[in-house]
């Protein structure tokens, strides 16, 4: 519906109006079709990407920017920016996880 809806419909007042019909729909679809546990965190991780703003073409092009385009910038080369910060990324990734198995797996929480 939203794939129709975006190519056939100019106006983005009614875009809008479809997605969110759409993400309301999907959020009433959790809570009938899903257990209230299970649907409430769907829900969260649901609301949490619609509401995320995304800045990771912006970061890209201020970290690569060069002299002229940006005198006090970092002046990365874009080889550098994808392939450091990306390892560095992944290797702060795996730390997190044999971090959490190592202390936080056996943790229980209260009610």
């Amino acid at each position: 519906a939203l794939a129709f809806c975006s190519v056939a419909v100019r106006s983005l007042r009614v875009k809008f109006a479809a997605a969110c019909s759409v993400g309301f729909l999907n959020l009433i679809l959790f809570s009938v079709f899903i257990r209230p546990s299970i649907a409430r965190i769907n829900a969260f991780f649901f609301l949490q990407n619609v509401f995320h703003i995304g800045t990771h073409g912006a970061s890209f092009y201020f970290f690569t920017d060069d002299e002229k385009q940006y005198p006090e910038g970092p002046h990365f080369s874009a080889s550098f920016f994808v392939t450091t910060i990306g390892m560095v990324a992944s290797i702060f990734g795996l730390l997190g996880m044999v971090g959490y198995n190592r202390f936080a797996k056996r943790w229980r929480r209260s009610s």
